[in-house]
């Protein structure tokens, strides 16, 4: 494909009829891509107990019953706990500090020992701060279990803390593995920055299930890289031309930036 090609076709891609959408739907310019790729994933692959999510935490464990869900600090809070346990699942991760729903003595650090930590219970939810030094507070939510239990190590850090540790690289992995190997492009139409992230993960998952079915990095095979990337154009094309037809006529001015979405 050529550059001047590439570059019509994401001029004027779009995933949906703007006249026929719904208004009250933000995510609509994009949403049947994204319902019918969500739909996929589950299909593919059965995680393990220990999950880690960064965006759209509820849409992206759909499906899923039975697991613990690792956050951070953007999610966590205790409505989104309670949330997740209606659907099975539980969450661990750590908590801002301007919550409304953490009492002042969780967030009180004054006289505070380091390497102390408190604990509070309710009938779901455990919540844990912890001082590594003087005056400086590590909060974290917990719906899996109450547990009071600290490690024996120098640190005296609690087990959620060290649970929350041990899956917290998730996140930073698939981070990591979509920004050496990305198709993202300069944009200024967020439905295309949503679908390049569709793909990035795509391609990231099939490396994923590759792995887990040889038991071994892709290099341990001579060809196991064009079968990976067959995979991932295989995904492409199931999410592509699922999608139908737009009349070309309602795109031929979908290049004037005013009109875009």
């Amino acid at each position: 494909m050529s550059l001047q090609t590439f570059r019509m076709i994401s001029r004027v891609l779009r995933f949906d009829n703007r006249d026929t959408r719904a208004r009250s739907d933000k995510l609509a310019p994009i949403r049947d891509v994204w319902e019918r790729w969500t739909q996929l994933l589950p299909l593919m692959f059965n995680p393990g107990p220990e999950v880690t999510v960064d965006e759209l935490v509820l849409d992206m464990t759909a499906g899923l019953q039975g697991h613990n869900i690792t956050c951070d600090t953007f999610f966590t809070s205790y409505d989104l706990g309670q949330e997740l346990l209606m659907r099975k699942l539980s969450m661990v991760g750590t908590v801002k500090k301007n919550k409304p729903e953490l009492p002042a003595e969780i967030l009180q650090v004054k006289d505070r020992a380091p390497l102390s930590s408190k604990f509070a219970f309710t009938d779901t939810t455990t919540v844990v701060p912890y001082c590594p030094k003087r005056k400086w507070n590590v909060i974290l939510m917990l719906t899996l279990h109450k547990d009071a239990a600290v490690s024996s190590g120098s640190d005296k850090k609690p087990t959620i803390i060290l649970d929350y540790n041990k899956n917290k690289g998730g996140v930073d992995n698939l981070d990591k593995l979509t920004a050496t190997y990305t198709c993202q492009r300069m944009t200024r139409r967020w439905p295309m920055v949503v679908f390049y992230n569709i793909l990035d993960v795509s391609a990231c998952n099939t490396f994923v299930l590759w792995t887990h079915i040889h038991q071994g990095p892709l290099q341990s095979a001579p060809c196991n890289s064009v079968h990976a990337i067959s995979n991932t154009k295989s995904i492409r094309n199931s999410i592509l031309l699922s999608q139908p037809c737009l009349n070309t006529n309602q795109n031929s001015h979908s290049h004037n930036p005013t009109q875009a979405t």
